[in-house]
């Protein structure tokens, strides 16, 4: 049985060079090297890339190149799954146990206002 850090290792590897292509990914690299790449996932993620959103999702859950934040972390795996990334949607019922009622009336609210910008 593979792990769930396997498993999303295996999928980051597979759909990360999609992921990082378009002008705004190699203008960023071109202009600032400092880029991390939980800022490219950000900026994909706001775009309306729905594997960028569930990266996000995972960052903010784990504390992994983001801060820990469960509400954050509802709010880009709803959006994910809204998007229709199966994945996401299966997390949800787990990050929403780790949110009191009034974290997850906010994750749940910001989720519905989030737009995708261009």
């Amino acid at each position: 049985m593979i792990s769930r850090a396997s498993a999303r290792m295996f999928v980051a590897i597979c759909q990360s060079a999609a992921l990082l292509t378009g002008p705004t990914s190699s203008d960023a690299l071109a202009n600032d090297k400092s880029i991390t790449a939980i800022e490219l996932y950000q900026t994909r993620a706001n775009q309306g890339v729905a594997y960028a959103q569930y990266i996000l999702g995972w960052a903010y859950l784990d504390g992994d190149g983001a801060p820990r934040d469960h509400v954050a972390a509802y709010k880009w795996f709803a959006i994910a799954a809204a998007g229709g990334f199966s994945l996401a949607d299966e997390i949800l019922d787990d990050v929403e146990r780790r949110l009191t009622p009034a974290q997850l009336a906010e994750a749940k609210q910001l989720a519905e206002a989030w737009n995708p910008v261009e």
